[in-house]
């Protein structure tokens, strides 16, 4: 329960601070890089819980103790945050542009882990790890494409 619980506590920033950085990189200014920051987040931890959620109700035994569903979310976050140091230290330490690499491998892997934390707590492996290779590959998709969605936002071409 305490990895699961270090995981939650570290999303916030894991996913908040690579959404604001991509902002910064399509030279966003003011509250458009925060509108990043807060995209990332709710991209990020928005897709995990929504499958977690989904997870939970497609297994009875994660629906019989919610929370073990807590515990599978805050494992799959876990599993994002050495990507997000790894992008965050090639970004601000070596200057080079591969965040946006990292940011969404970093949200498949989570996905993959949520689900095997699923499947640890007893939930189908058939259901549990396509349904999180599919939503991580939805996700990553999808911050994929945060970059050029913060562009059209801020009038950028």
């Amino acid at each position: 329960m305490r990895v699961g619980c270090l995981g939650l506590f570290l999303a916030p920033l894991c996913f908040a601070l690579p959404g604001w950085l991509i902002a910064r990189q399509v030279v966003l200014q003011g509250a458009f890089q925060m509108l990043g920051g807060v995209l990332g987040l709710v991209l990020g931890l928005g897709s995990l819980l929504a499958l977690a959620v989904l997870l939970g109700l497609l297994n009875p035994p994660l629906r019989r103790d919610p929370w073990c569903l807590v515990r599978i979310l805050g494992e799959g976050c876990l599993g994002f945050v050495p990507f997000a140091v790894l992008g965050l230290t090639a970004e601000l330490l070596l200057g080079w542009r591969a965040l946006q690499a990292f940011a969404p491998v970093g949200l498949m892997a989570a996905s993959v882990g949520l689900g095997g934390a699923a499947v640890q707590a007893g939930a189908s492996r058939w259901v549990s790890l396509p349904l999180a290779l599919a939503g991580g590959l939805a996700a990553g998709t999808a911050w994929m494409l945060l970059p050029a969605f913060l562009g059209w936002l801020g009038g950028r071409p």
